[in-house]
């Protein structure tokens, strides 16, 4: 699913937010601003602010009920939160229903900081430097991982796209 003239962005509300928001939280806030990400090339994403600890956050929205990739995306960021140290958002609530709001959604944790995109343009290119060098290490990680949970793809597998090889994988550990 992408977001383009076949598939339109998701409209999102400050009342959408703040519904949404409600069901998460089981209390009332305030939405006090929605800001388009970029990054959402399968989904609408939108950085929503509130009045609680916990703001901001990150949404991720689709016209799709019971949106598979969602649910899978929702799945996937607790298991590598769980184990890895990659750096990760958390997870906070998913519901594909659209029920409460005329969209599926999920919830998750707005971590600190630029895109490397925005980033770039104050950086010097030493710091780009580091900073690409951190990224390699984190995705390192995870593919250095043996066992039940990861692995590499081969070409004896028959499979070229990651997700192919990747997703059933993580899929045994969601049960």
């Amino acid at each position: 699913m992408f977001d383009d003239p076949l598939n339109p962005p998701v409209e999102i509300t400050r009342d959408h937010a703040e519904t949404l928001l409600h069901e998460w939280l089981g209390e009332r806030v305030r939405c006090t601003g929605l800001r388009s990400l970029s990054g959402g090339c399968c989904y609408t994403v939108r950085e929503v602010l509130f009045d609680h600890p916990r703001s901001p956050v990150v949404l991720k929205a689709s016209h799709t009920r019971d949106d598979d990739g969602l649910r899978h995306q929702f799945r996937t960021l607790g298991f590598f939160e769980q184990h890895t140290s990659f750096p990760m958002p958390r997870p906070f609530h998913c519901d594909l229903s659209c029920g409460s709001v005329p969209f599926a959604f999920i919830v998750m944790e707005r971590l600190p900081g630029s895109n490397l995109g925005e980033a770039s343009a104050w950086m010097t290119p030493d710091d780009r430097v580091r900073v690409e060098r951190r990224i390699a290490e984190a995705v390192s990680e995870l593919h250095d991982h043996t066992g039940p949970h990861f692995g590499s793809i081969h070409a004896s597998a028959g499979r070229t796209r990651w997700i192919d090889y990747f997703r059933p994988k993580l899929e045994e550990n969601f049960t």
